[in-house]
């Protein structure tokens, strides 16, 4: 069953990436600019899957296509208000706007993962504080002697199974 979902999600993944990528290019040639609502629809969806993305190359997957996306309703929006035709025409500033746009989205892309991976590497070799644990008979001192001492609670280990 969970095979069947993880190519039911690879299939819709590579759907919406060659989607997103064929629009961009479709959009950089000037054959078919998007309606940023189409774009906004598609990328609904991207987002959906990476709520579900559990694995690192889905995560990458689906963040590339989220990426794409956006970048595709921004070169809309910029494709549907350029008037200032004299400096640069709409064409233009659409292809400009979408490459800035793609190589920014693709280094915030890149510094996430880096960024993931090594909040993973830092969190697995953290020591383990063992430092507040105090044995039986020295709670038994503590508790037996005259100094002010504050019980913050009991602390039980839990069997993860």
């Amino acid at each position: 069953m969970n095979d069947m979902k993880s190519k039911i999600h690879y299939g819709i993944l590579t759907f919406l990436l060659i989607t997103g990528v064929s629009l961009a290019f479709t959009t950089f040639m000037d054959w078919f600019i998007p309606s940023p609502l189409i774009s906004f629809i598609f990328e609904m969806l991207a987002l959906g899957l990476f709520a579900v993305a559990r694995d690192k190359r889905k995560e990458t997957l689906t963040l590339f296509s989220i990426a794409t996306y956006i970048n595709l309703i921004i070169a809309s929006f910029i494709y549907k208000i350029w008037t200032f035709e004299t400096i640069f025409t709409r064409i233009e500033m659409t292809r400009f706007s979408l490459l800035i746009f793609l190589l920014i989205s693709l280094l915030l892309i890149i510094a996430y993962l880096r960024a993931k991976k090594s909040y993973k590497q830092v969190q697995g070799n953290q020591p383990h504080n063992n430092s507040w644990h105090i044995s039986k008979n020295k709670l038994k001192k503590i508790q037996d002697s005259d100094d002010i001492y504050i019980n913050l609670g009991i602390f039980e280990k839990t069997d993860k199974k």
